[in-house]
C-alpha cells in the first residue's frame, strides 16, 4: 500500500530538464494535477487545444518513460511522511481509514492511500521501477479528451504517441475477502476535540441496481439540512454537531457510509439515536416526497459536475477505469428507474446491524 501515490507523486517531478510536468504545463498556460484513489491514479490538466500535441506528448514523456533516482525518492519520501502526519492529525480522515480497515481486513481497499510509514521508509528505487513497469503501460490505461477538438484529431496522435510504448499485459486485481462477516467494533483514543462515530454498511458493486437506490438512499438519510439524520439527531434532539451519509463504492462491493461529529459526553445516546431512526428507515418509513427530493438532488449533483470539462473527464474517466465509461451518460436514467419499492428493499437488506462496521474515535478528555 502506498506506491500508487509515491508514483504519482514521483512522475510530478520526473523530467529531464529538471522541471516539473506541472511547470511545463503552466509555461504553455494551462494546469495540471493529479490523484490516487483505490482504484486507479489519475493524472489530468486543462490548456488550449492549440497545444494539444505539445501537452500529449509532455503527459506521455511523464507517464511512460519515467526513471526513479536515489536522491529523488529519499526527498519523495520525506515530502509523503509529512503528507501522513498531517492526514493523522485529521481526525475526520484518520477515522474513515480505520473504518475501512475494519470494513475490508483481507482487502485492498483496507489499506490506505498513502501508505504506512513502515513502508514509505522502505521505500527504494527498484521497489518503484517494478510496480511502475508492471502497471504502467497502455493495456491498463484510458486516455480521455474532452473539449474543443475532434476525435478525427485526437485518436491518431493518441495512437502513434500511446501505441509506441512498451507493451505488457495489464494486471490482474488481488482477490480478497469483501464484506464483514458479522459486526465489528473498533474504539480508539487520541488527542482529539470531542469524538467521531462512523459507520459502514456493506453494498454491491458501481454497476449494480442496487447501487442507485443506495445513492437515493444516502441522500434521504444524510445529504443536506433536511435530511433524516440531520433533523432527528442535530435539529432535534442536539446529540450531534454534524451527521451524514455517502457511498463507498468501486469496481468491487463497496459500502453504505454514515459519519457524525459529536461531543464525547453523548457517544452513547447519539448511537442508539442513530439505531432507531435507521430501523425506522429499515421497516420501511420512506415517503414519496423524500425519494422525488432524493432524486432531484443527486441529479442536480450529477449535471452539476458536467459544466466543466475537467469535470466532464473525470466522470468519463472514472467510470472507464471501473470497466465502462457509458454508465457516465446512463446514469441518470438508472438513478429514476429506482421507485419507492425499490428504495424501501435497498433500506430493509443493507442497513442491517448484523453486518455493521463501527469505528469511534474520541478525544482522551470529555
Amino acid at each position: 500500500a502506498g506506491y500508487s501515490h509515491f508514483l504519482e507523486h514521483m512522475l510530478f517531478r520526473n523530467r529531464a530538464a529538471g522541471h516539473g510536468i506541472s511547470y511545463e504545463l503552466q509555461a504553455l498556460g494551462g494546469y495540471l494535477n493529479g490523484f490516487t484513489s483505490y482504484e486507479c491514479t489519475c493524472y489530468w490538466s486543462v490548456f488550449s487545444d492549440r497545444h494539444f500535441e505539445r501537452v500529449l506528448e509532455i503527459q506521455k514523456q511523464a507517464v511512460l518513460e519515467a526513471h526513479f533516482g536515489q536522491e529523488e525518492c529519499r526527498r519523495e519520501a520525506e515530502v509523503i511522511l509529512e503528507e501522513l502526519k498531517m492526514r493523522e492529525d485529521d481526525p475526520a480522515a484518520f477515522c474513515f481509514e480505520q473504518l475501512l480497515e475494519v470494513a475490508y481486513p483481507e482487502h485492498a481497499y483496507g489499506r490506505p492511500i498513502i501508505g504506512r510509514t513502515e513502508v514509505l521508509e522502505s521505500v527504494r528505487p527498484h521497489h518503484l521501477e517494478d510496480f511502475y513497469r508492471r502497471f504502467y503501460v497502455p493495456e491498463n490505461m484510458a486516455v480521455v479528451v474532452v473539449g474543443g477538438i475532434s476525435a478525427e484529431r485526437v485518436l491518431p496522435l493518441v495512437e502513434a504517441s500511446f501505441g509506441q510504448a512498451r507493451s505488457a499485459a495489464a494486471p490482474g486485481r488481488q482477490p480478497g475477502s469483501i464484506g464483514a462477516a458479522g459486526p465489528r467494533r473498533r474504539q480508539l483514543e487520541g488527542d482529539i476535540a470531542g469524538a467521531h462515530l462512523q459507520l459502514a454498511f456493506p453494498i454491491p458493486d458501481l454497476f449494480s441496481d442496487e447501487a442507485f437506490a443506495c445513492d437515493l438512499l444516502a441522500c434521504v438519510l444524510g445529504r443536506g439540512r433536511s435530511s433524516r439524520l440531520h433533523r432527528c439527531l442535530r435539529e432535534r434532539d442536539n446529540h450531534v454537531s454534524r451527521i451524514g451519509s455517502s457511498l463507498f463504492l468501486g469496481r468491487e462491493p463497496g459500502q453504505f457510509v454514515i459519519q457524525a461529529v459529536l461531543p464525547k459526553p453523548k457517544l452513547e445516546s447519539a448511537e442508539t439515536a442513530l439505531w432507531s431512526e435507521l430501523e425506522r428507515v429499515r421497516q420501511g418509513d420512506i415517503s414519496e416526497h423524500e425519494l422525488h427530493k432524493a432524486r432531484n438532488m443527486v441529479e442536480s449533483s450529477y449535471i452539476f459536475g458536467q459544466e466543466t470539462v475537467e469535470g466532464q473527464a473525470r466522470k468519463l474517466g472514472y467510470y472507464e477505469m471501473m470497466g465502462d465509461f457509458g454508465l457516465a451518460d446512463d446514469y441518470v436514467r438508472r438513478l429514476w428507474q429506482v421507485d419507492l419499492e425499490a428504495l424501501r428493499a435497498a433500506a430493509a437488506r443493507f442497513l442491517d446491524p448484523a453486518v455493521c462496521s463501527t469505528v469511534v474515535y474520541a478525544g482522551t478528555h470529555d
